[in-house]
């Protein structure tokens, strides 16, 4: 009914205008082009494409050959084509409106890629695969551009260039139907299972579905025997489940890629090197501090071999490295690997770049660690200073490194500059990141703070505050929310409510000697405390 209407509306228009304007009027062309696609959507082929054909010819006629408009004009004879089965018509006009839109918009438009889909979409129904999927590497690359554009991502972007591969995909396919053996197209299925995988995990953040494609890309990886794919796909897999805290399977997926790679090409391949810094990355996060040092080490052994010395990417695991010895409260070697890094970084950098300011943040770190509080501060005001000319001022990383700078000032006893510091941090975390673990810490760093000065009411309240955001985050029951606990009935006990302080302290019992057993000192201390309060009440 909507159609009917819309002929007739269409057909008086096309009347008026061709008796008051004439048979050559641009407004008459676009007329008949509307009338043609209702013919179109009726099934009224040969009607509606001398519509559009007439549409065509006064339009050519008024505004020449390479115009725009023409080029619209093909394109839709180009659909009605399609729709007639007419493959080789379709393809002319597709042909010339590409041309004329290239010329006019360059190759890099959404026209453009419209067309170019069009006459691939083409070959494809004629079964002209290599002639289909030789477009679609033209598609491929605009549509990855549009998404690599976006910030932040755009979903219709997103899935257009989904619907990119998935056609792809199933072109490749059919190819496989008419040859099986054909060992390229294996190989590019192989790599299109990996890309939509990557995709999904990268842009849609679906780390179910992107482990699902990434597991068909090493079938197919395995099935060929194309070993050098299945490392690829396994190192890959292995850093998807590190980063959403499935260590074991990361584990197996790491140490399956680094022995594939060692097998095909040789111990001393740079990724060999690179496996192995992944595997270092996941024995870190493991505690397994001798594991991740003996991966770190070989990397940089390869990466130097590779590279040659003092590269970016020796410098990327020497600051790993570092941040192992840092854990395993190496301080000394911790130290030489970050500055090792630094001078790296600083001599291939600039001295202001990003990764240079996070070297100094570690090493900063380190001296505080050591008690050289004046040198801590000097690297912590150094990266400072690097990140609020690189980053917004609200940015994560300037809150963490505020709150350092906050330390040393807490430690140098300006608990005045220290709590403005700290305030300036939690700000930061409160706005960027709401209830979070650091929002906590900042908390209870700034109610020690407040402590120190008296201020029970301040400290109190921020300890309150931090035991909610722990809670909601590590549960009930924790040994750092017993802590906390502790901490806040330290604050009620200086106030003087020690029924408070008595209900704190019985949650903190009760939590580590869940955790840590009825006899262990921090038991203990909890007792001495309580029974210190009960004999001074009874007094």
């Amino acid at each position: 009914n909507d159609l009917d209407v819309a002929m007739r509306c269409l057909e008086k228009s096309l009347n008026i205008r061709q008796a008051e304007l004439g048979q050559n009027d641009e407004s008459v062309a676009d007329t008949l082009c509307w009338i043609g696609r209702i013919l179109r959507e009726r099934g009224a082929y040969q009607d509606a494409l001398s519509k559009l054909r007439t549409a065509h010819d006064i339009k050519v006629t008024l505004l020449g050959d390479d115009h725009l408009e023409v080029a619209e004009s093909l394109q839709n004879i180009g659909v009605l084509y399609d729709d007639m089965g007419n493959h080789e018509r379709s393809l002319e006009a597709y042909g010339e409106c590409l041309r004329i839109r290239r010329l006019a918009l360059g190759n890099d438009h959404e026209d453009v890629c419209e067309t170019l889909t069009c006459i691939s979409n083409v070959h494809r129904i004629m079964g002209a695969y290599e002639r289909a999927l030789q477009l679609y590497q033209e598609i491929l690359r605009f549509k990855t551009s549009q998404v690599e554009a976006a910030t932040p991502p755009d979903s219709f972007a997103l899935s257009s260039l989904l619907q990119v591969y998935e056609d792809m995909l199933d072109m490749n396919k059919a190819r496989l139907g008419e040859n099986n053996d054909n060992d390229a197209t294996h190989k590019e299925i192989a790599e299109l299972l990996l890309k939509m995988g990557t995709l999904y995990n990268t842009k849609f953040k679906d780390h179910k579905k992107a482990m699902e494609y990434y597991q068909k890309s090493l079938q197919v990886g395995k099935i060929k025997k194309d070993h050098k794919h299945v490392g690829d796909v396994l190192n890959i897999m292995g850093v998807v489940y590190a980063k959403n805290g499935s260590h074991k399977k990361a584990l197996k997926c790491l140490n399956d890629s680094l022995s594939m790679r060692r097998t095909v090409l040789g111990d001393k391949h740079i990724e060999v090197g690179l496996a192995l810094h992944n595997i270092g990355n996941l024995a870190a996060k493991e505690g397994d501090h001798r594991k991740a040092i003996a991966s770190y080490e070989e990397a940089l052994g390869i990466k130097r071999e590779a590279y040659g010395p003092e590269s970016i990417s020796e410098a990327k695991t020497l600051h790993s490295l570092g941040l192992v010895h840092n854990q395993a409260e190496n301080y000394d070697a911790a130290l030489k690997c970050f500055k090792h890094a630094l001078s790296i970084r600083k001599e291939k950098l600039g001295d202001s770049h990003l990764d240079v300011a996070f070297s100094l943040n570690s090493i900063g770190k380190i001296y505080k660690k050591q008690g050289d509080k004046n040198n801590a501060m000097e690297c912590f005001s150094t990266s400072m200073n690097i990140k609020k000319s690189l980053l917004a001022s609200d940015h994560i990383s300037i809150a963490e490194t505020i709150s350092e700078i906050s330390y040393i000032h807490e430690e140098n006893g300006d608990i005045e500059n220290a709590i403005k510091s700290q305030s300036a941090a939690l700000f930061i975390y409160q706005t960027k990141l709401g209830d979070h673990m650091n929002t906590a810490d900042a908390l209870v760093s700034l109610s020690r703070m407040y402590d120190s000065i008296g201020d029970y009411t301040m400290a109190i309240d921020s300890y309150t505050n931090a035991i909610r955001i722990q809670e909601q985050i590590l549960g009930r029951d924790h040994l750092t929310i017993a802590e906390t606990m502790y901490l806040l009935g330290k604050v009620h006990q200086k106030n003087g409510d020690i029924d408070k302080v008595l209900s704190l302290f019985k949650d903190v019992m009760r939590i580590r000697k869940k955790y840590l057993g009825k006899n262990d000192l921090s038991v203990a201390a909890v007792l001495n405390d309580v029974g210190i309060i009960q004999a001074e009440r009874n007094q």
